[in-house]
């Protein structure tokens, strides 16, 4: 059974949470174990896209608790995906990885290349957060391989879109737009909005990390006008997000605080951490750009926190970065030094180039200065 069989009431289940519940403790008692795992992967999925991430997951893992002998092995396989999905989405890289390889055993089983692709593109960009890139685009080019072999152009949109990213986390900010175009070339082809939306997003973010801020600005554009098509409040939030990292970097702080607050509520609803993290590490560079230093260690030790939790390679190296850079501009050198040789440690440890650079030129700065001589260049600048 789809949600497409059922006329006039997919989005009545998707807002009334009561009547969703109590249909579903029918459907488990009365329907074909395998129609009823189909049926909540469908309003998983549904969940998915709109940004609820709580909810999907939820939705898989009742499935997955059905589930029997008799249950086919392709309907669990793609319960195990989606939920891996989700947990990936979520920043639980443990849980993800435990889903997805369930999944990978099943497909490998079934022989199905194109579903177990599917699996390992996950699995792929799983990693590339976490800084094993060499595993990453093992993965994500295995998957893309696949893919083209069998003319599936929106998962070879995703997986362009992943290889994007691994080129992005490794500085190579080209690299990443020229896949980031190729992405959106298959993503328009499928007409796929919130896949639009998405890639729009990380075109923004490749742009800001260039200082082409016309460019990122209009493609966040972009992500709003996609994301308020498809209704993902994910998306919504990420535009604003984008927004505010813009208007930060061009010393519009009111700007970019007011909309890195609108963002958060965005995140908030849906306990989204990984974005959740980013907000409150920009909220802290926004904080010290106004002089409110104490704000502004809270902020991104909040951001920090979170990303340790997830084990987010990157930002764990972004968020020592800003200490370090919040603790020299309060003239404490042993706290900045220790803050950028932490950074340092973990952007060598996934191969950022550009990043290792950017620390290593902080720790140059501040080698043989005492407090007293940054605070003097610092008013002489001023």
């Amino acid at each position: 059974m789809k949600l497409s069989e059922l006329p006039g009431l997919r989005e009545l289940l998707l807002s009334n949470t009561t009547l969703l519940e109590s249909l579903l403790a029918t459907w488990s008692e009365t329907l074909a174990k395998d129609d009823f795992l189909q049926l909540v992967i469908t309003i998983g999925d549904c969940y998915k896209q709109r940004g609820d991430l709580s909810r999907a997951e939820g939705m898989y893992t009742l499935g997955l608790a059905q589930k029997g002998s008799d249950c086919q092995l392709n309907l669990v396989g793609e319960a195990f995906m989606q939920r891996g999905d989700v947990y990936s989405r979520q920043g639980r890289w443990r849980d993800a990885s435990a889903d997805l390889d369930q999944s990978r055993k099943i497909y490998k089983q079934l022989n199905e290349p194109v579903a177990l692709g599917r699996a390992e593109n996950i699995l792929g960009i799983n990693y590339a957060v976490r800084g094993k890139m060499k595993r990453a685009k093992t993965y994500i080019k295995r998957a893309l391989q696949s893919f083209e072999q069998f003319e599936e152009t929106l998962l070879s949109g995703i997986a362009q879109m992943n290889l994007g990213v691994v080129h992005s986390l490794l500085g190579d900010y080209d690299g990443a737009l020229s896949s980031y175009h190729r992405a959106r070339s298959h993503f328009e082809e499928a007409g796929d909005l919130a896949r639009l939306a998405e890639i729009h997003h990380k075109c923004g973010m490749a742009f800001l990390e260039k200082r082409v801020y016309d460019e990122a600005l209009r493609e966040f554009e972009l992500t709003a006008s996609f994301s308020a098509k498809c209704n993902n409040l994910k998306f919504t939030g990420l535009a604003k997000l984008g927004k505010a990292n813009v208007y930060n970097q061009l010393g519009d702080l009111h700007a970019a605080l007011s909309l890195a607050n609108q963002s958060l509520d965005s995140f908030s609803i849906h306990d989204d951490r990984l974005n959740l993290a980013d907000v409150y590490l920009l909220k802290g560079k926004i904080h010290r750009e106004m002089k409110k230093n104490e704000f502004a260690e809270w902020y991104v030790q909040t951001s920090l926190k979170i990303n340790l939790a997830i084990e987010n390679q990157f930002s764990v190296g972004e968020c020592y970065y800003q200490l370090g850079i919040l603790h020299k501009l309060c003239s404490k050198l042993r706290e900045s030094r220790r803050a950028f040789e932490k950074s340092l440690e973990c952007f060598a440890s996934i191969g950022a180039i550009h990043d290792v650079k950017r620390v290593r030129a902080e720790l140059r700065s501040i080698r043989g200065k005492s407090g007293d001589e940054i605070r003097r260049t610092r008013q002489q600048k001023s």
